[in-house]
This record gives structure tokens, C-alpha cells and sequence, in this order.
């Protein structure tokens, strides 16, 4: 009886030693795992705060753009205002500008579209104003040239913002 209860016994030790030792490479086995998703957690919080700053950045150039938007648009009026004191033959331009107005309002949501519209808008401005004959003062064509100037920075700060926005985005 007391070798029946001693191999009963062995049997059991042994088992609970197998236990342990599978217990034991189990244990490091999670160790090893939890050290993994620490190191991925880690790779993942930094990606997300590299996120968040470059939306930071696209959100900053993206009111920078609204904001020469408003300005090219307030410029654009003016010289349309000019225009209309200088001469009455411009309906048919005055009518094609309020159209490129009203697209440039319409589409404000899709930044990179807005931009390149009014890229195509300034350059048919600008040969518009090589197609009319109209005759001018010296006091009108200078007021002229300088509204073509002060237009002609508008369009490169615009221009320059768009370049710093693709190379955000590349």
C-alpha cells in the first residue's frame, strides 16, 4: 500500500513538474510577446503623434490658402470696380470674371482643384487684359499697371503657398 500511494505520488510530482516546466516556457513565451506589442505600441503612438503634427501643418496652410483666397478675391473685385470706371465695353469680360468668381466660392472644399482653377483663372485674366483696345489716360493706364502688379504678387504668395502645400503632402 505505501509503494502504491508512493508511485501514486511520483506520478503526481512528476506531472506537476511537467506543469510547471510547460508553465514555465509558457511564461516566457508571454514575455517575450508582451515585449513585442510594447515595442509595436510604441511604434504606433509615434506615428500617430507624426500624424496629428502634419495635419497640424495642413490645417495652418490650409488657412493660409483661405486667407489669400480672400485676399486675391477682395483684389479681384477691386480691379473689376476699376474696370467698370474705365470703360463700358467690358460686359462680356465683366460677365466671364463673375463666373470665375462665383466657381472659385463653389469649390473652396477641394483645396488642390480651388488652387489649380485659380491658376488657369489668373492666366485668362492676364490675357484678357492683353486682348481689349481701350483707350487710357496716363493717370488710367498707370492705375491700371499698378493693379496688374499688386495682382501679379497675390498670384505668386498663392502660387508659392501651393508648392509649400505638395511638398507638405508628398
Amino acid at each position: 500500500m505505501f509503494l502504491a500511494q508512493k508511485e501514486s505520488f511520483d506520478v503526481t510530482v512528476s506531472n506537476l513538474m511537467e506543469l510547471k516546466h510547460r508553465t514555465h516556457n509558457r511564461e516566457a513565451t508571454l514575455g517575450k510577446i508582451k515585449e513585442e506589442n510594447e515595442k509595436q505600441i510604441q511604434v504606433l503612438m509615434k506615428a500617430a503623434e507624426e500624424l496629428l503634427a502634419r495635419k497640424a501643418k495642413s490645417d495652418a496652410l490650409f488657412t493660409q490658402i483661405k486667407t489669400f483666397q480672400e485676399a486675391l478675391l477682395q483684389r479681384s473685385t477691386m480691379i473689376l470696380a476699376a474696370s467698370r470706371s474705365l470703360s463700358s465695353n467690358l460686359t462680356s469680360s465683366e460677365k466671364h470674371f463673375h463666373s470665375q468668381l462665383r466657381q472659385w466660392s463653389s469649390h473652396t472644399s477641394n483645396l488642390e482643384i480651388e488652387v489649380n482653377q485659380m491658376r488657369s483663372k489668373t492666366q485668362s485674366l492676364r490675357d484678357l487684359g492683353r486682348e481689349e483696345k481701350v483707350q487710357l489716360n496716363e493717370g488710367q493706364k498707370e492705375m491700371c499697371e499698378d493693379l496688374v502688379r499688386g495682382e501679379g504678387v497675390l498670384i505668386k504668395k498663392v502660387e508659392e503657398c501651393v508648392e509649400r502645400i505638395k511638398s507638405v503632402i508628398n
